[in-house]
């Protein structure tokens, strides 16, 4: 009996209940002068909507909220200068995947977001694209299998995240510049 209930205990120790992607783990922080981007863009952007999150359920994996995934992308922007409260620029995104494997040592974790930007004033838009990234968590980021998995839908949420400033950056603002990117 006592065997048993030592691996009952084993079992809830390295399996553990699923929690929800934690905010500060999804922030990016580039190095200072890393990433440049428009004028334009400067403290003028703001996140109208971020939609397709889903909360947890602890029996199954860590998934990523609308709350969560908004707070990490206004932080982000904020730690980049980007952010207005009513930027000029606006930010939908629509989280279309978060998929990643209940057990395994190795676990992987794919994120795909789909953006749009676009300018308020003149309605237009500016960017159209989806982002699929993928990370890993091996079990020295983490013992306990749940918790390896959230963290690896955190660093896949993150790298989602830093992708996405780096579509920003790319983004020819002149008059000639023709289309919206795709």
């Amino acid at each position: 009996m006592k065997r048993y209930a030592s691996l009952i205990l084993a079992v809830f120790l390295l399996g553990g209940c699923a929690s929800a992607a934690k905010v500060e783990y999804m922030v990016y922080e580039a190095e200072e002068g890393a990433v440049s981007y428009s004028e334009v863009l400067i403290g003028n952007v703001s996140v109208r909507n971020v939609s397709g999150g889903k909360k947890t359920n602890p029996m199954l994996t860590a998934k990523i909220s609308n709350d969560a995934f908004i707070e990490a992308l206004e932080k982000t922007l904020s730690n980049e200068g980007l952010l207005s409260s009513d930027g000029q620029y606006q930010i939908d995104a629509n989280i279309l995947e978060v998929s990643s494997p209940m057990v395994g040592l190795d676990m992987s974790a794919t994120t795909r977001i789909h953006y749009i930007l676009s300018d308020k004033s003149s309605q237009t838009l500016i960017l159209d694209k989806t982002l699929s990234t993928t990370k890993t968590a091996k079990p020295g980021d983490a013992i306990v299998a749940a918790v390896r998995q959230r963290k690896s839908v955190e660093m896949s949420g993150k790298e989602n995240i830093k992708e996405f400033l780096q579509v920003l950056s790319e983004i020819d603002f002149s008059a000639d510049a023709g289309a919206a990117e795709k």
